[in-house]
This record gives structure tokens, C-alpha cells and sequence, in this order.
């Protein structure tokens, strides 16, 4: 079966990180807020801002982050570590600050290993068959997924999800690797523009 005959059971999803990339300190930020769990509205509340230390928009992107990157889980609307999240991210775990590459790796192996939640990842890094390719290719081809399933995604959400992703991977040439607005995923390096501009 070749890749193009790849059925995706689950509907895909393109959209909940309000437009924001995983950022570096956000998984440690989400653990010492709700590190006991807590109901999956609290990034929604108007203490948000407070309890998480960024915007409300913010908020509600790191708790989706935080699911993606299977380092929390939500069950009966009440959101908590995993076994694994709570043995990385509490203050004696193994890599509370996610300085080992080996953290992000595993971050980077949930989101593009869950069509269910993150369907861009999923596809750019399991499905598409391009050793360089553009945004406006990778947007035709989300966009052939989309109505091949009988999903519900605009042109526009598909192209905000698409630059979400890049952004998520490719590393801003005006930032240092410790400023804690880079994404978290630019660290493993497995995106990069072309020289030209573009392409990637």
C-alpha cells in the first residue's frame, strides 16, 4: 500500500493552539499550575492570565500543547500529567526545564505520531512525499485529505494550522535558543527554510 492510500481513521483536527507554536518553558509553566489536575476549563478562566502567567489566547494554546505533546491527558474533562509528564516535568523529575534533547524528541514523536490531534504534523512527517516542499504544496494536499474524508476545514484554517506547524519547527534567525519564546519543536531541527525563501 503506498503512502497515498493511507487512510487516517480519526478526524482530523487543524485547529486549538490559537495560532501559537509549542513554546520552551510552557509544559513546565502548564505542570506547576495543575500539576495535581485540574478541570480542563482552567485555562479558560479569567484567572488564566494569572494562574499560567501569559494572555488568555496563551492559555488555551499551552493547554492544547500540553495534550498534543503527551505529557498531560484530559479524562472526564479534568486534565492531569501523565505518568510520564509528572516524571519529566516535577521539580525532581528527569528534565523539568526540557533540556535534554531526548525530552523534545519524545514531544516531537507524540505530535507527529496523533492525526487525532494534531493532523499536520502527522501528515507533513508520515505522509507527505517530498524532500522539499512549500507551504502551497502542503496545503493542496491537506486540502485533498480534508474532502477525501468528508472533514470540515477551510482553505484559511489549513493554511493557519500549516504556518503554526513551520513556525513550531523552524528555528527564528533573530532569537537565541534559550529565549523562551522559541518554539520548543525548532530544537530538533528537522525543518529548515531553503536558502532561497519558501521552501522548506
Amino acid at each position: 500500500m503506498g503512502r497515498a492510500a493511507i487512510k487516517i481513521d480519526s478526524r482530523g483536527q487543524f485547529a486549538g493552539h490559537e495560532t501559537f507554536p509549542l513554546r520552551l518553558l510552557w509544559l513546565k509553566k502548564a505542570f506547576d499550575a495543575i500539576g495535581g489536575g485540574a478541570d480542563s476549563r482552567t485555562f479558560q478562566e479569567q484567572d488564566a492570565i494569572a494562574r499560567f502567567g501569559v494572555g488568555r489566547n496563551m492559555a488555551v494554546s499551552m493547554r492544547y500543547w500540553a495534550l498534543a505533546s503527551g505529557f498531560f491527558a484530559e479524562v472526564d474533562r479534568m486534565i492531569a500529567p501523565t505518568g510520564l509528564g509528572r516524571a519529566i516535568l516535577s521539580d525532581d523529575g528527569l528534565d523539568p526545564y526540557l533540556e535534554q534533547s531526548s525530552t523534545i524528541w519524545f514531544a516531537h514523536w507524540h505530535i507527529a505520531s496523533t492525526p487525532a490531534m494534531t493532523t499536520t504534523a502527522y501528515y507533513a512527517f508520515n505522509l507527505l512525499n517530498a524532500i522539499e516542499f512549500d507551504p502551497a504544496m502542503l496545503l493542496d494536499q491537506l486540502m485533498t485529505l480534508v474532502e477525501s474524508s468528508g472533514w470540515r476545514a477551510t482553505r484559511g484554517t489549513l493554511k493557519r494550522d500549516i504556518e503554526v506547524f513551520l513556525r513550531s519547527y523552524v528555528r527564528r534567525a533573530d532569537t537565541l535558543s534559550e529565549d523562551a519564546a522559541e518554539p520548543l519543536l525548532a530544537e530538533v531541527a528537522l525543518i529548515r527554510e531553503a536558502r532561497l525563501g519558501g521552501w522548506y
